[in-house]
């Protein structure tokens, strides 16, 4: 269960280029059992980035 979070911290690179640029949120969540994790919500798709002890 998520205990807390923190974000969301928005990246827009290359906002200028239309085929590659890209667009994504990230938020980091705390679980009851203190780990950390790092998500990204890129295109409608969560994806787990890193997580932390």
């Amino acid at each position: 269960m998520i205990a807390g979070w923190a974000g969301p911290w928005i990246s827009d690179e290359r906002w200028w280029d239309e085929a590659g640029g890209s667009r994504e949120a990230r938020f980091q969540f705390q679980t009851d059992d203190t780990h950390a994790w790092l998500f990204i919500l890129r295109e409608n798709t969560w994806l787990a980035e890193a997580t932390y002890d």
